[in-house]
């Protein structure tokens, strides 16, 4: 059976994050663009994200189009069958637990194609469902996923039935219609996942309100082969801008992404991720301190000056009894004499 860290879940929840954004009009998690004939998305791995938490940069370079025709040729299969092999086009899971199941139903105009499918944490997991109107009557057909492979590994479906997966593999899953990320670059005529970039690309990290910037290095991310992330914890909310400075195989590059309504979350409070009790930020706290260590100095300031009043007033309480003492001499003596 194989293991799988609580990293790797988060950062499958922010790929799932990322592909239903994409087939979500309107809701956007990562900036897509291409530059230099390179596709690259950025954004937060985990989004959205929060104050006080750990997260990371996330970016990833696949190549363009690297045959003339291939991008006329993909287009022309037409938007149905872009849907069927494109990843994550038809349906697309979070991750669900060992015991659990997630629900896709096939929709009406598919006849007559294959949706081929996988997981997006374990790629051994693969299997293709047929839509014909020949297919026994069904309005609901179980897939079982087990740690090695899926059972049945091809479904003969009609349209409009529903598509039950069901865990049986010990460890959470993210099932994804269309091919595995690879495969579809090569489908589609692309280049694929573009590596080492490690050692030729940084990022700059700004929170754009403070103004505040740190230069990070980038590591590759496990099993995502054109993938990079950059670990920090964002301690203040609001804006970010990533800056990635170096080369791409050689060329030149040096884009900024920010974070925007149109481009990739901004970080949020932690209290909006909070209940029922809403705890103070180490922000928040470090206020707190410095207000109290302020209210402490100024009444540290106020008893040092109340200590030098009342030293004054000893000594001039001594001064008068001084005088005093010596005005009491002074008039016995003038007595005696008189």
């Amino acid at each position: 059976m194989k293991l799988i860290s609580a990293r790797a879940v988060a950062r499958a929840l922010a790929a799932a994050v990322a592909l239903t954004a994409t087939a979500t009009a309107g809701a956007l998690a990562h900036e897509g663009r291409e530059s230099a004939g390179y596709d690259v998305v950025v954004g937060f791995l985990n989004e959205p994200a929060y104050e006080g938490y750990l997260n990371a940069v996330f970016l990833e370079v696949t190549k363009g189009e690297s045959q003339p025709g291939a991008q006329e040729s993909h287009d022309m299969a037409g938007g149905q069958m872009s849907d069927v092999t494109a990843h994550g086009g038809i349906f697309v899971s979070t991750p669900f637990e060992d015991g659990e199941s997630f629900e896709a139903e096939i929709p009406h105009g598919l006849d007559g194609m294959t949706i081929p499918y996988h997981s997006h944490i374990d790629p051994d997991i693969a299997g293709s469902i047929e839509v014909t109107r020949d297919a026994p009557e069904a309005s609901r057909v179980e897939i079982e996923l087990h740690a090695d492979g899926a059972v049945p590994p091809m479904l003969r479906v009609q349209p409009e039935t529903t598509v039950v997966f069901v865990n049986r593999t010990g460890e959470p899953q993210l099932i994804a219609s269309g091919m595995h990320t690879d495969e579809a670059h090569a489908a589609a005529g692309l280049g694929g996942p573009v590596t080492g970039l490690e050692d030729t690309l940084q990022v700059e990290v700004t929170h754009i309100s403070s103004g505040q910037s740190t230069v990070m290095a980038l590591a590759p991310l496990f099993e995502h082969p054109g993938a990079y992330t950059a670990d920090f914890i964002p301690t203040q909310p609001g804006g970010y801008r990533f800056r990635f400075v170096g080369s791409i195989e050689g060329q030149p590059f040096d884009e900024s992404f920010e974070s925007g309504a149109n481009t990739f979350d901004a970080v949020q409070s932690r209290a909006a991720a909070q209940f029922p009790v809403t705890l103070p930020s180490v922000r928040e706290l470090e206020g707190v301190v410095r207000s109290s260590q302020a209210s402490a100095d100024e009444a540290l300031d106020e008893a040092a000056g109340a200590r030098v009043i009342g030293i004054v007033g000893i000594v001039v309480g001594a001064l008068g009894l001084v005088t005093a003492a010596a005005a009491i001499a002074l008039a016995v003596r003038s007595r005696r004499r008189a």
